[in-house]
């Protein structure tokens, strides 16, 4: 009798064990599957700098910034364990890190490095937003505060290859003071080599001023947010955006979808990627059955109208220029020659879960299986490579 007890209990302890092994492991899975997908980041800017040499990154994953030649090679890395950098420039000789809200009065810090990263000067500079280095010289950003707004905000994104300043120094300087960008009568500032249009807003950018438009755009909008003005901040983006809808007025089926739109000024074009959703997606990732399809544009300046340019029924857009669109698609980043057709694979994720993708000029910064590389995406002369 008391064998068959025993032997009833240890039925009932095994059992157990099984029921808490199949809820542990349906847990584990519905995690794994909720966090299946890619996160997508377009502010984020100057996580990752290149010169005719070099190419520098910020690996966030790992508390490092890493420098490679231009074949690939390591050259040196800085353990940043101790406070991570938002953004990075690089000069000819040397390059910056910047550190944002350094201190209470939210300045900012700038840290010049040789290339082998050992440290030369540091600066703190007042109302510090954004850093970027040309031709031998080191250009920096204000922030733009917001009306009936409290807290600060950068005049743009340049997650494309512009950007835009308020003053600037030569590398070589670096410690001193820096100048001023003022405008000639033509409203551009020469520095050196480098040409920087002046924009009503306050600041100076390597685009053109374009109406009030700020260099790049995003958001999330539907056909009913035309109504207040798709609550952009500034008319050209809100005029963008209807451009878009124009494309779809037709169609009763994209009346209650979600658009979502990233865009970039290239001169006297605006290029941009869509994504189509049945509903808004917020902060968790992006998974391609999410979207209903994606599609690249073109605005002119000269036209008064959007081109679409290419059109995916299934995966995530992310990307696009003159040449080319970029999506991913069954756990790949590809590749479509907008001129050629061709369609190649340019990334293969390790991991179906916390994939990120940072877009940072013409490559993608992706975080990946606990590594965080540069994948080049543009092609500059329309070549497959």
């Amino acid at each position: 009798m008391k064998n068959n007890q025993r032997f009833g209990k240890l039925h009932i302890i095994i059992l157990v064990i099984l029921i808490l092994g199949v809820i542990l492991i349906s847990i584990l899975l519905g995690s794994r599957q909720k966090n299946e997908g890619v996160f997508i980041f377009y502010d984020y800017s100057n996580m990752l700098s290149e010169n005719e040499n070099n190419m520098g990154i910020i690996d966030r994953k790992n508390n490092k910034v890493v420098i490679f030649d231009n074949l690939g090679n390591e050259v040196s890395y800085l353990d940043t364990k101790e406070g991570c950098p938002n953004q990075i420039a690089l000069g000819q000789d040397s390059y910056f890190l910047l550190y944002l809200w350094c201190n209470e009065r939210d300045e900012g810090k700038i840290v010049q490095y040789d290339y082998q990263s050992n440290k030369m000067k540091e600066c703190i500079v007042p109302n510090l937003a954004t850093i970027a280095s040309r031709e031998g010289y080191l250009f920096v950003g204000n922030w733009k505060k917001r009306e009936r707004e409290d807290g600060l905000y950068p005049y743009f994104y340049p997650f494309y290859n512009g950007f835009y300043a308020n003053s600037y120094i030569a590398e070589n300087e670096f410690g001193s003071e820096f100048e001023k960008l003022f405008p000639n009568k033509t409203e551009i500032c020469m520095v050196g080599d480098v040409e920087l249009y002046y924009h009503i807003e306050g600041y100076f950018s390597t685009e053109p001023a374009w109406g009030d438009y700020p260099g790049t755009s995003m958001g999330d909008f539907t056909v009913k947010d035309r109504i207040y003005g798709f609550q952009t901040e500034t008319k050209q983006e809100a005029k963008n955006r209807s451009l878009v809808l124009k494309e779809f007025a037709g169609n009763e089926n994209m009346k209650d979808v979600i658009y979502s739109v990233h865009e970039y000024q290239n001169g006297n074009n605006i290029y941009g990627v869509c994504n189509i959703f049945e509903k808004r997606i917020y902060s968790q990732p992006i998974k391609g059955q999410d979207v209903i399809s994606s599609f690249s544009y073109k605005i002119s300046d000269k036209e008064d109208k959007v081109v679409i340019m290419h059109q995916e029924k299934s995966g995530i857009g992310i990307m696009t220029s003159e040449n080319v669109y970029i999506y991913q698609k069954d756990n790949c980043i590809m590749q479509r020659n907008l001129k050629s057709g061709n369609t190649k694979v340019i990334y293969n994720f390790q991991n179906l879960s916390g994939q990120e993708i940072y877009v940072q000029g013409d490559y993608l910064l992706v975080v990946d299986d606990g590594k965080t590389v540069p994948v080049k995406w543009n092609l500059k002369n329309n070549i497959d490579s």
